[in-house]
Formats: C-alpha cells, sequence, structure tokens
C-alpha cells in the first residue's frame, strides 16, 4: 500500500474506506445511471471517462486510500456536469494522470483511449 509501511495501518485504512465510502460496484451502478443523462454524442467519451474512473476507484479503495478515494468522486462530479453539455464530443477524454506519468504522456493517453 502506497504511503502506509506496517499491515496495521493498511488494515486500518482498509477498514475505514470500507466504512465510509461505497464500494467499487456501487460506485460503477451510480455511474451506470448516470450515462442516461448524457446527450447521445456524448456517450462514447463517457464510457471511455467512466472505464478509467472506475478503474483508479478500484485501485484507490482497495489500498484504502481515502484521499483519493473522495478526490475521484469528487471529479467525477464535475465530469459529468462537462459530459452532459452536448459540445463536449469534440474534445478528447479527460483520463485521471497516474502518479509518475508526464503531462506529454498522459495527453497523448487521452487523444490514443479518443481515437481508439
Amino acid at each position: 500500500m502506497k504511503g502506509y509501511k506496517d499491515a496495521h495501518a493498511q488494515a486500518c485504512m482498509r477498514a475505514y474506506a470500507k466504512e465510509h465510502f461505497k464500494f467499487p460496484y456501487e460506485f460503477a451502478a451510480e455511474i451506470n445511471r448516470s450515462r442516461f443523462e448524457i446527450p447521445e454524442q456524448n456517450r462514447l467519451k463517457f464510457d471511455i471517462e467512466a472505464k478509467d474512473t472506475i478503474r483508479c476507484y478500484k485501485d484507490s479503495f482497495d489500498i484504502g486510500d481515502q484521499y483519493q478515494v473522495e478526490w475521484i468522486r469528487r471529479r467525477w462530479e464535475s465530469r459529468l456536469a462537462i459530459l452532459r453539455v452536448h459540445g463536449c464530443h469534440n474534445t478528447p477524454p479527460m483520463l485521471i494522470q497516474r502518479d509518475g506519468e508526464s503531462q506529454r504522456d498522459w495527453l497523448d493517453r487521452c487523444y490514443r483511449a479518443w481515437r481508439g
């Protein structure tokens, strides 16, 4: 677990996350329900961003990183507002930047995901 050296601290963080945050499958179900609020032309972009968001949420939840879990939830809510705008399908998806990933590599990954 990133940032926690002993097993007891890891177990405590996992227990806290499971008590205070939605399980990954609940978060994924919430995302899937919101798909129908998105204009049809934006749904491909929605699907790409949702897949990346769910993966990052699950990874953070599994290690018990409460700050990252909360950040991902807030970020998704703001992205959802943008995805509801009719013209947003003209820009590439904004995937979550990975630890250690350079700005250039991150942008390249966003454009590759968009082009398929």
